[in-house]
């Protein structure tokens, strides 16, 4: 909790995007269960702190697959024989997935790249 406390605080966060390990047919999932306890613990921790905090959850069901598949159509950039790195590779990309995911749902108005401004 403190890490996440701290990481937050460095880099301003002001919205928590959870992803929801829901079952295929989108009821809860003993996962699921486990990351809305996880995220009612944080949230309770942060109040203090970060009272304006936004939490988001995300139907995650699809990410790990399509992680998959897009790692598998990209073999040039990633090192098929290591089994550990292509589990933190999967990880990483449903990450990412999750977060577009997110972003394009809301479709939310991008901020201006303080670099051209």
């Amino acid at each position: 909790m403190k890490a996440i406390a701290r990481f937050i605080r460095q880099h301003k966060v002001e919205v928590v995007i959870i992803g929801n390990p829901l079952h295929a047919d989108g009821s809860p999932s003993p996962q699921s269960e486990k990351t809305s306890a996880f995220s009612d613990a944080l949230r309770e921790f942060l109040a203090p702190t970060h009272p304006e905090l936004i939490f988001h959850f995300v139907d995650e069901r699809l990410t790990t697959r399509e992680a998959h598949e897009l790692l598998n159509h990209s073999a040039d950039v990633f090192n098929k024989s290591s089994r550990l790195n292509r589990t933190a590779t999967i990880d990483q990309v449903a990450a990412v997935l999750l977060l577009e995911s997110f972003l394009s749902a809301g479709k939310p108005a991008l901020l201006p790249d303080p670099e051209s401004v």
